[in-house]
């Protein structure tokens, strides 16, 4: 069995993470795959996502083996102390 960091770098190019953050955030201009071995890693930073209007977000990839019918983006308002601010959660289609 892989390691949960194995198993999400399998994942890293998989080419359904555009269509799920598209469907997130419609306005998204890019989606960057952080992979070398610096701070952002080891802060749990996968993915930056910029907008159209500058705005970016950092992203920790999870991925769920068990098929699960949706996807759940959170956002914290405390990142720190782990508290949730809003989720949104995407049925698959």
């Amino acid at each position: 069995m892989r390691s949960p960091l194995a198993l999400s770098n399998s994942f890293t190019d998989a080419p359904w993470w555009i269509d799920v953050y598209r469907r997130a955030f419609p306005k998204l201009a890019s989606a960057v795959p952080v992979r070398q071995d610096g701070w952002a890693q080891h802060g749990g930073i996968d993915r930056v996502l910029t907008l159209e209007c500058g705005r970016t977000y950092t992203v920790d990839e999870k991925v769920r083996m068990e098929d699960w019918p949706d996807i759940l983006l959170e956002r914290w308002s405390d990142e720190a102390r782990r508290i949730a601010a809003s989720s949104i959660r995407l049925m698959r289609r």
